[in-house]
């Protein structure tokens, strides 16, 4: 009994676990303030681009890709299933595959 009591002792007292939750408290504090409303935006942003032009914006339908990988990103990290700390810690994800398509859909300018 003694060594679980150790065992929990020790997970409770290493830093990097609470380092760990202070960044995925500071990631979910961002997504609701910050992600949330920015979605928002964009969303409105390219409806208003489709109506009045017949097509949506590539640069924004570029920036929306990026999001969305870079909240996928955000999620992973703070469900525990990646390691790797999303922005500003480590790199944007790569949306070269997304850039592909919008090539081939015909949009950008």
């Amino acid at each position: 009994m003694s060594d679980k009591l150790d065992e929990i002792v020790d997970n409770i007292t290493q830093p990097s676990a609470w380092i760990r939750i202070l960044l995925m408290t500071v990631f979910a504090v961002a997504s609701y303030f910050i992600l949330l409303p920015l979605i928002l935006v964009l969303s409105i942003a390219q409806a208003l681009f489709t109506l009045i032009t017949g097509k949506g914006n590539a640069n924004i339908r570029y920036f929306s890709s990026t999001l969305e990988l870079y909240i996928s990103q955000l999620f992973k990290f703070m469900t525990y299933l990646s390691e790797v700390k999303p922005y500003p810690f480590s790199d944007l994800p790569e949306v070269e595959e997304v850039k592909e398509m919008i090539e081939e859909m015909d949009i950008l300018p």
